[in-house]
């Protein structure tokens, strides 16, 4: 597991010493933190923390006054990462971000006893003491071992064929969501070319008692159908998105047994390359284009309405 540390300059020898403690005994606790100048820092924790797992937050003294650790957070909760949070003291203030003051964010206990975690729908965020900080981190270094480790040297051939039929799996999934976007984009041509032909009937009907021209009644329904699809397809992306970035992250942990950590080394160049933009992975823009289209019905569906009413 690959941990971004977030902490106040001054605190650095007190959390370097924390970190060697808490991840003596863990084989999988890898961590990083910045090394860049004054200049190019925020390129260099943004390709960091974009690129690790989970972020530790270690709360110093003048932490929650600090402007760059505030946008060190933000960035971690843009990237929708889990943090980790640990006082050096109990007194020590947390930033507003963390707070319950605005954004949306909710207190409840934790799992464990003295667990706080502040959450919304986007992100968690936990306040740990050091002994459930520790439970954590063990527990994150047994998750993904535990369902993939083979037992003895003898099984890496075996490993390598089940690796390489799981990129294989990991491609696969790409080409089946190509092949569901061609369906809903062309099962939505259909709809609007449905529409556009539509629109010139001049007939009335009667709907829930009153008249209305036969054009404004199929375009509101067209609509109501391509809305309902969109949103499916939205929900279809979505599903596709979680399975991959699960499969990425078992990929990424076989990697680590191996000789070359291919995956995990293009995404650390490409983070880095990118800098301080935010990225924007291929499903969310594909899922843009789905509420696109949804937009574009309750355009239609409006000006139908408006036009009904005009001539009415």
């Amino acid at each position: 597991m690959n941990y971004f540390i977030i902490h106040s300059g001054s605190d650095y020898e007190h959390v370097e010493l924390l970190v060697k403690k808490w991840g003596a005994g863990l084989e999988r606790f890898r961590t990083s933190v910045l090394k860049g100048t004054q200049d190019d820092w925020h390129d260099d924790a943004h390709a960091k923390i974009r690129s690790a797992e989970k972020i530790i937050y270690i709360i110093g003294e003048t932490s929650s006054a600090s402007e760059n650790i505030d946008w060190e957070l933000n960035v971690a909760i843009e990237e929708k990462k889990e943090i980790y949070v640990y006082k050096l003291d109990e007194k020590y203030a947390l930033n507003n971000i963390l707070s319950n003051k605005g954004n949306e964010i909710k207190q409840k206990q934790g799992d464990v006893t003295g667990e706080i975690v502040f959450s919304n729908s986007k992100h968690k965020i936990s306040l740990l003491n050091e002994e459930n900080l520790c439970g954590k981190l063990k527990e994150d270094d047994e998750y993904i071992a535990e369902k993939l480790e083979t037992s003895s040297p003898k099984n890496m051939e075996i490993a390598m064929k089940q690796y390489e039929m799981f990129v294989e799996t990991s491609e696969e999934l790409v080409r089946r969501k190509q092949n569901v976007n061609s369906f809903y984009i062309s099962l939505n041509s259909l709809i609007l070319g449905a529409i556009s032909a539509v629109f010139v009937l001049g007939d009335q009907v009667q709907v829930l008692g009153t008249a209305v021209s036969l054009s404004t009644a199929l375009v509101c329904l067209f609509t109501l159908v391509g809305g309902i699809i969109c949103f499916s397809w939205h929900s279809v992306l979505q599903s596709y998105a979680d399975l991959n970035s699960s499969k990425m992250k078992i990929i990424a942990y076989i990697e680590s047994q191996l000789a070359y950590n291919l995956y995990d080394t293009e995404w650390q160049l490409v983070s880095k390359k990118m800098g301080n933009k935010k990225y924007k992975s291929f499903s969310k823009k594909e899922m843009f284009i789905a509420k696109l289209f949804v937009a574009l019905y309750i355009l239609l569906f409006v000006v139908s309405l408006a036009f009904e009413i005009i001539h009415f």
